[in-house]
């Protein structure tokens, strides 16, 4: 399930946050449906179609730089 998207001009790619199942590794190239349900109750929404797009996950923070020289962490604890 995929909850924010957007472009990172450091990264120079689109990233999305996402929650997977516990199974997925890092790497694993998956299939996620873009777009919201034609019944959205959501008001912002603007008509679209619902596609479906190949992404591979990664691990968080994405950037390199941020994993390996930041601070200990939830993200950095095992």
């Amino acid at each position: 399930m995929s909850m924010f998207n957007g472009y990172s001009y450091n990264e120079r790619c689109l990233l999305s946050l996402a929650v997977v199942d516990a199974s997925v590794q890092i790497g694993d190239v998956l299939t996620l449906k873009w777009g919201e349900a034609n019944n959205t109750a959501k008001t912002s929404i603007e008509p679209h179609r619902q596609v479906e797009i190949r992404v591979k996950v990664a691990p968080t923070p994405y950037a390199q730089d941020a994993r390996e020289n930041y601070a200990d962490s939830w993200r950095t604890k095992k």
